[in-house]
């Protein structure tokens, strides 16, 4: 599980900042964690001519679709809220998936604005190298895909553990060949069931906060917009 922490910058409030693995003390802190989902055991779904995947059925070719998870007791405003952020994403990617997201709207911890996180799973490179082909709707995906390595693995540029060293690590070991994918992008692209019920993510925004849950009159001075934040950082973690 993937963990994400926003905390309010005081001398930019109320702009959020964050960074990965590292805490600036009163600026932002991204913490993450990682948990690893089920294997699946779907086998790559039928492919039409043309190479796009085939829509599951029993999602009736509706596009990218939220089952939103909500904590007990959780406000109905603020499943709302939660509900017209998502509703933005599926007016936007065509995906038919479903995407499960737990939800919740409670007491976080002091400066802590909202965390979310996002589970995943390995697969090999081959695997998601074919996958991506046969998801490639346009020219621009199939470009994407010609530019992957022609081999096996990934050949990777970093540093040796012992000196510090920059180096080119193409040993052909687990981190050359595995990618760790989250399962919302393994669905979209036929590594995983489309309806699969494995919980895809996790989003918690802080009850400690002024939050306006209605955009249609501006935000209120003070407070922070609760569907813009929803759809525009915790919700992207998902990276569908």
């Amino acid at each position: 599980m993937e963990t994400l922490e926003l905390r309010v910058v005081p001398t930019i409030a109320p702009a959020l900042s964050w960074t990965i693995g590292q805490d600036f003390g009163n600026g932002a802190v991204m913490l993450r964690t990682r948990s690893d989902a089920a294997p699946p055991s779907n086998e790559l779904p039928p492919v039409e001519e043309g190479g796009s995947l085939r829509p599951p059925m029993n999602l009736n070719g509706n596009g990218l679709q939220f089952n939103l998870i909500p904590a007990l007791g959780m406000s109905a405003q603020a499943i709302a809220g939660f509900q017209a952020a998502a509703n933005l994403w599926s007016a936007i990617l065509r995906d038919d998936i479903m995407v499960n997201i737990e939800i919740d709207f409670t007491a976080l911890g002091s400066g802590i604005l909202g965390q979310a996180g996002s589970t995943t799973q390995g697969n090999a490179f081959t695997d998601v190298k074919t996958a991506l082909a046969n998801d490639a709707k346009s020219l621009t995906d199939q470009s994407a895909v010609l530019a992957l390595p022609a081999a096996s693995s990934l050949s990777l540029y970093t540093s040796d553990a012992t000196t510090g060293n920059p180096e080119i690590d193409n040993n052909g070991s687990g981190n050359n060949t595995t990618l760790d994918v989250n399962t919302a992008n393994a669905k979209a692209i036929g590594l995983r069931s489309a309806n699969n019920s494995t919980v895809d993510g996790d989003i918690t925004f802080s009850s400690n906060f002024t939050w306006d849950f209605d955009r249609s009159n501006g935000i209120t001075s003070g407070a922070f917009d609760f569907v813009g934040v929803s759809a525009g950082d915790p919700l992207s973690l998902i990276h569908i």
